[in-house]
C-alpha cells in the first residue's frame, strides 16, 4: 500500500518542475545542466462482460467486477434470481498518470523526481498522487557504472534490459512479478548498475553487451519507513488464522506471530455446516525497522545488434526468527529467482519470463484428521513457494501505424498448496486458487512519433478453485471439497478501449 505524502509536497514538486522547465526550454542540444518534463497517461473505457462474486484474484485489476449467482450471497434483494445481475458494468477511468522531472545537475550528476498516479484516493474520494520516484545518479562512478541512491525503480522488472521495458506493453497491465506483489517496482535503496564487456561492432551496430544491476534496498516500496517517518510510528506483525466450523468438539489452535512469541489462541466453534475458512493477515514485513535489507542482483547480455536481451535476476531478505505460537524461533527469509528471454525485430517480437519466490518457514499446515495432542492441533511449518511464467508477443501489421499484441500467463501461489490440510501462507495473500491471465489486442499509432496509442483490447483472468478440507455431514473424516459447488471456477472478462499517450 502506498503512502501519501502531503498535498503541499505535491503542489511544490510540480510548480517547481514546470519553472525549471521553462527556464530551460530554450536549449534544442542535450544541456551539460538543465532538465526536462515528462510523463504519460493509461485511461480506459471498460465493459465487464464477467466477473467474480467472490472477489477473488491475488494483485489483479477489477476485483471489484462481481458477476453475482442466482440468489448467491451478498446479493441484494432486488437482483436475487437473476443470472449475471453485476455484469454489464462500464466506466470511464484514467488507470495510471506520470508527471516526471530529469535535472541534469552537471557532467557527473543528474536527479529524477516522479509523481504517480496508480488508483490511489484520498480520504475524500478524489484521485490523488504520490511521489514514487525521487533519486539522484552519479555518472560513470568508475568507467560504464553509474551509482543511484534515493527512491529508485527496482532492477526486478523495472529497469533497461528487464521485462517490463522490453515487454513493451505496460499500457494493458503490469509484468507477472509486478502483478502478483512478488516485487515492488520501486524502493528506497542505493543502486549501481552498467557495463561488465561491450564487444566492438561496425559503425551504425551496437556490439554485443554484458551488463548488469545490484540493490540494496529497504524493501518499503513507497511507503515512509515507521519510527523515521513522524507520520508513521508503529511496527505491526503479521498473523496467520486458520479456523474452521463443524460439529466436532471446540479445540484451541495457536495463532501465529511472525514479532513475538507469546502464546495466544483462537477457539473454533462447533455449529452443524460444514463451511471452512482460511484467513490470512500479513504486512508483508517491508515496512518494518528492523536489521532486514533486501538485496537485488540482475545479469544480462544483450547480442544481435540489440534484438535479443537473454537475463538472470535473483533477490534475498533475511528477516531473522519468527515464532509460531512457541518461544523458539524458526528462520525467516524469502528468496527470488527469475529467468528471462526477449527477441525483438521490426516485424515482430517474443519473450517470456518464469520466477519462484520462496520464504523459510512461511507456510503454516495442519491435518484436521490427526489426532490432538494436549487437546491441541499439531501444526507444521514449511517453505512457502509461488511461481509463474508469463509469455508475450507483437506483430507489425503496418509499419509505424499498426500492430497486433498478445500474452499469457500461469500463477500458481502455493505450488505445495493441499486441500487435504488447512494452509497458510504469509507470502500470498490467497493460495487456495490458482490463475491464468491473459490479455490480446491492437496498438495503433495515428502518428509515427508513437506518442498517442488507441488499443483495443480484450483483459481475462481465470480462477481455478484448489479445494480447502470441508467436513461432510455424518462424516467424521474431513476430505476435500475440490470440485463442487457453483464459485469453484470463475474468470473476469473485460473488454477495454486503451488510450495511451506520452509527452517529453
Amino acid at each position: 500500500m502506498k503512502t501519501k505524502k502531503s498535498t503541499k509536497l505535491v503542489l511544490g514538486l510540480a510548480v517547481a518542475a514546470f519553472a525549471f522547465n521553462g527556464v530551460h526550454a530554450q536549449s534544442t542540444s542535450t544541456p551539460t545542466t538543465g532538465g526536462k518534463l515528462w510523463g504519460y497517461v493509461m485511461a480506459d473505457y471498460a465493459y465487464a462482460a464477467k466477473g467474480d462474486s467472490a472477489g477473488r484474484g491475488n494483485g489483479i485489476l477489477y476485483k471489484g467486477v462481481a458477476n453475482q449467482l442466482p440468489g448467491s450471497g451478498g446479493q441484494s434483494s432486488s437482483f436475487k434470481g437473476q443470472t449475471n445481475a453485476y455484469s454489464g458494468q462500464n466506466a470511464f477511468d484514467i488507470r495510471r498518470a506520470y508527471l516526471g522531472y530529469d535535472y541534469v545537475i552537471n557532467e557527473k550528476f543528474s536527479a529524477t523526481t516522479l509523481l504517480a498516479y496508480e488508483g490511489d484516493q484520498d480520504v475524500n474520494g478524489n484521485k490523488t498522487v504520490f511521489l514514487k520516484n525521487a533519486y539522484f545518479t552519479w555518472k560513470n562512478i568508475f568507467p560504464g557504472s553509474n551509482l543511484t541512491v534515493g527512491q529508485q525503480p527496482t532492477c526486478s522488472f523495472a529497469t533497461p534490459y528487464q521485462t517490463e521495458p522490453l515487454y513493451g506493453y505496460r499500457s494493458m497491465d503490469k509484468t507477472i512479478m509486478d502483478m502478483r506483489k512478488v516485487d515492488g517496482s520501486t524502493d528506497m535503496a542505493i543502486g549501481l548498475a552498467g557495463k561488465i564487456w561491450q564487444a566492438k561492432a561496425d559503425s551504425g551496430k551496437m556490439g554485443t553487451l554484458i551488463g548488469y544491476a545490484i540493490q540494496v534496498g529497504n524493501n518499503s516500496g513507497n511507503s515512509p519507513i515507521p519510527g523515521f517517518d513522524p507520520a508513521t510510528t508503529s511496527l505491526s506483525g503479521a498473523t496467520i488464522t486458520s479456523t474452521s466450523t463443524s460439529t466436532t468438539t471446540p479445540i484451541s489452535i495457536p495463532t501465529i506471530s511472525q514479532k513475538t512469541g507469546n502464546d495466544t489462541t483462537i477457539t473454533v466453534t462447533p455449529t452443524t455446516t460444514t463451511k471452512t475458512t482460511t484467513t490470512t493477515s500479513y504486512n508483508g514485513l517491508n515496512t518494518t525497522t528492523d536489521k532486514a535489507k533486501k538485496f537485488r542482483f540482475n545479469l544480462y547480455v544483450n547480442a544481435l545488434n540489440g534484438a535479443l536481451t537473454v537475463g538472470a535476476y535473483a533477490d534475498y531478505i533475511n528477516y531473522g526468527q519468527v515464532y509460531y505460537g512457541t518461544a523458539t524461533g524458526y528462520a525467516s527469509n524469502i528468496m527470488t529467482v527469475k529467468g528471462y528471454a526477449n527477441y525483438s525485430s521490426k516485424w515482430f517480437g517474443v519473450g517470456a519470463e518464469y520466477f519462484m519466490q520462496s520464504k523459510a518457514n512461511g507456510e503454516v499446515t495442519w491435518d484436521p484428521n490427526a489426532p490432538l495432542v494436549n487437546n491441541k492441533v499439531v501444526m507444521d511449518t514449511a517453505s512457502a513457494t509461488q511461481s509463474g511464467w508469463s509469455v508475450w508477443a507483437r506483430g507489425t501489421v503496418m509499419p509505424d501505424m499498426l500492430n497486433i499484441f498478445a500474452r499469457v500467463d500461469m500463477y500458481n501461489p502455493d505450488t505445495k498448496y493441499s486441500s487435504s490440510k488447512f494452509t497458510s501462507s504469509s507470502l500470498v495473500s490467497a493460495n487456495n486458487y490458482t490463475e491464468m491471465f491473459l490479455s490480446a489486442g491492437l496498438d495503433w499509432t495515428p502518428t509515427k512519433d508513437k506518442k498517442v496509442h488507441i488499443e483495443p483490447n480484450i483483459w481475462y483472468d481465470a480462477i481455478s478453485y484448489q479445494g480447502v478440507p470441508v467436513l461432510p455431514s455424518g462424516s467424521k473424516t474431513w476430505a476435500s471439497d475440490a470440485g463442487s459447488g457453483q464459485l469453484k471456477a470463475a474468470n473476469y472478462m473485460i473488454a477495454r478501449l486503451t488510450f495511451y499517450y506520452i509527452f517529453k
